[in-house]
């Protein structure tokens, strides 16, 4: 169970705080939904669909038009 509450450890640690706190504030199911998606718990969430398409569009997006090393301190270039 730990390791799906990864990315929600990462989101609170590096997230932005005002977007934590406008997300909170605005809709606090929001925040739940948010919570469970990065928890692993995907099925049947409205932000599925969103991130799947969004996902679509920026990794081609990035892969046609990105540089080639996508960190600094790569010692090779990915074979994508």
């Amino acid at each position: 169970r730990a390791h799906t509450e990864i990315a929600w450890t990462f989101f609170q640690s590096l997230g932005p705080a005002p977007a934590r706190r406008w997300i909170a504030k605005t809709d606090p199911s929001l925040l739940i939904e948010w919570r469970n998606y990065l928890s692993g718990q995907k099925d049947g969430s409205p932000l599925q669909d969103v991130i799947t398409r969004a996902d679509m569009v920026s990794v081609p997006r990035a892969l046609k038009s990105g540089g080639r090393q996508l960190f600094a301190s790569a010692k090779r270039t990915p074979l994508i």
